[in-house]
């Protein structure tokens, strides 16, 4: 399906309202929101603590108003963050053949919107893309980089859009797994990524981690194919302060020095990865010398194979 109209707005919420506020607030200053069509999962409570605060989200949702229509699916039970979002995404992708998905804890820059739009007309026919990011991790870009936009092969969570045709590659079991972690070559060129990914697939695989966005990277690999990640971020992540699923401590890693908040640029037709801009994205991704061996020692105590291989 082409993009010919504004890609749908998937949004996903759980607890934690003071997050939500601020996440559609900023969603709601875009310059394309009034033209967007916003689909809110408010996820139900995994124990009897969350009905209080999912309560209160959802009287937020209850005011709330600036797009072209607002639909909401309140589940009444929690399928996990994991199941929430792929069906979610997966539902809407059949009806629009896009989205942009953003979580609770995302602020937007006004012009977010416009940029995903932009960039899923842009490379809908361009195979090595499988994903867009708005979130633009805080790495020194060469001064001689003038495009706004540039090419990474791993795929990020905060704030993204895609296509059905891609979203549709993704067999969520992985048969691919057994062959792809014997294979040293294959490990390498994953971790080209940043050395982390593989050992993160194998949490997954393993059921030490529960998530989506793991099995959505390795498809981007498995299809040589990246995600197109800006060289300013237009989304800042508040939800690095502990309160979220997967970021239960605090950290500054991933802050951004500034929200970009000019119109955007036209975008290059065609994306290549760019070398030294690839060597700079793995390097922050990469987990520290210390992370690595802590990393290594676990595996060594419960007897688990250690994948996270330098390239």
């Amino acid at each position: 399906m082409g993009v010919t109209t504004l890609a749908p707005i998937v949004l996903f919420v759980f607890n934690r309202a003071d997050h939500t506020r601020k996440t559609l607030g900023s969603l709601r200053n875009n310059t394309l929101a009034s033209n967007s069509h916003l689909i809110i999962y408010s996820d139900g409570p995994r124990r009897e603590s969350d009905i209080e605060p999912i309560s209160e989200v959802r009287k937020v949702l209850d005011t709330l108003d600036g797009f072209a229509s607002i639909t909401r699916i309140d589940r009444a039970e929690n399928p996990g963050l994991t199941a929430n979002i792929v069906s979610g995404v997966t539902e809407v992708m059949a009806q629009y053949g896009t989205v942009i998905a953003v979580e609770d804890d995302l602020i937007s820059s006004p012009y977010f919107l416009e940029y995903m739009n932009n960039g899923l007309r842009t490379y809908q026919t361009q195979s090595n893309i499988f994903s867009i990011s708005g979130y633009g991790p805080p790495i020194n870009i060469p001064r001689h980089y003038t495009d706004p936009v540039y090419w990474a092969p791993r795929s990020s969570s905060w704030g993204w859009a895609s296509w059905q045709d891609r979203w549709a590659k993704v067999n969520w079991s992985v048969p691919e797994f057994k062959e792809f972690i014997t294979d040293p070559i294959a490990i390498s060129r994953y971790n080209q990524g940043g050395n982390d990914l593989t050992d993160l697939l194998v949490q997954q695989m393993t059921g030490k981690l529960d998530t989506w966005d793991v099995q959505w990277c390795f498809y981007h690999y498995l299809n040589d194919a990246g995600c197109v990640y800006p060289t300013h971020s237009l989304i800042h992540n508040i939800g690095t302060d502990g309160t979220g699923t997967n970021f239960t401590q605090h950290t500054t890693k991933y802050s951004i020095a500034s929200l970009n908040t000019a119109p955007p640029r036209p975008l290059p037709p065609v994306l290549r990865p760019h070398p030294q801009l690839l060597d700079r994205f793995k390097a922050f991704n990469d987990m520290s010398t210390w992370a690595w061996l802590k990393r290594f020692i676990w595996k060594l105590v419960k007897r688990l194979p250690f994948t996270t291989q330098a390239s």
